[in-house]
């Protein structure tokens, strides 16, 4: 064992020995810019530069002004491509200097404040899918039902089973109602599921906001509940928790974006399937 231990620190002291003799070129390597014989400091880059009749001010906002929720723009191409069948192709924006115009596929859309919330995308994105629809008519029978939410549905397993028997019927031409509404609640429960802090699930959030939107479109189902949870997993919380007061006051997603921790382990208790609300228990404790 001591034999190793040395043999370790011998072979640590020679990487230490290497680094230092090659210290230079490997900082020369990760910034060329760095020149260890001159004495001027490094040259660093210009961040912003200002234009002609541009105050300091408007040249930082200009350089610094976030731009819109990417996850809308790729929702507005998933809209089309469901509507439409043709591959999808993200909404583009451009600032022009009060507010954010936005096209897709050369088409003008409409226009967003500086900072959108999320009324402000679905008024845009419910008034473009109005538009495809009306061009490209979906076939959406009407089965007359009143079907309420099932939690057997929220697990990851019963919502990809239940989303590839959707697939089904919209390939085959028989799309129904309570498919769009199983589409939508599945969806949504797959982003809640999906703990997403890099974000890199984006076209599950795009593909949620579509389905939801044709949901509201297309059918006499109330949208109340999926929505309130999708604006809430999305971020914009303020809207999520209005449009929740409109469920009662012990459902489970309403007790989950108020933040009522003691209604959602009630709805829990009381329920004989509650995996929904062990989960939201789950996500509200860790």
């Amino acid at each position: 064992m001591a034999a190793r231990i040395t043999v370790l620190i011998v072979l640590l002291a020679g990487l230490a020995g290497i680094l230092i003799y090659q210290a230079p070129k490997i900082l020369e390597a990760i910034n060329p810019g760095v020149d260890e014989s001159s004495s001027k400091p490094p040259t660093r880059p210009i961040l912003y530069s200002l234009k002609e009749d541009e105050s300091l001010v408007e040249a930082l906002q200009r350089e610094y002004r976030a731009t819109p929720d990417r996850r809308f723009l790729l929702a507005i191409g998933q809209l089309h491509r469901l509507i439409t069948g043709d591959r999808p192709t993200s909404a583009e924006v451009q600032w022009d200097g009060t507010e954010w115009s936005v096209t897709h596929l050369g088409d003008a859309l409409g226009t967003l404040p500086e900072v959108p919330d999320y009324p402000d995308w679905m008024d845009l994105i419910d008034g473009y899918a109005t538009q495809l629809l009306d061009d490209h008519p979906l076939n959406v029978e009407s089965t007359g039902k009143t079907e309420t939410y099932s939690e057997s549905r929220f697990l990851t397993s019963f919502s990809l089973a239940a989303l590839k028997k959707v697939d089904t019927s919209w390939d085959t031409d028989t799309l129904s109602d309570t498919d769009i509404l199983t589409a939508s609640e599945n969806l949504v429960h797959l982003q809640l599921q999906n703990l997403d802090q890099l974000e890199l699930a984006d076209t599950l959030r795009a593909q949620s906001i579509a389905m939801v939107t044709l949901l509201k479109l297309t059918t006499e189902f109330s949208s109340t509940e999926v929505e309130a949870l999708l604006s809430y997993n999305l971020g914009y919380t303020r809207y999520a928790r209005e449009r929740s007061l409109g469920l009662h006051e012990s459902n489970d997603a309403r007790a989950y974006v108020h933040d009522d921790l003691e209604t959602l382990v009630q709805t829990a208790l009381n329920s004989r399937e509650s995996s929904r609300a062990r989960f939201l228990v789950g996500r509200r404790l860790f």
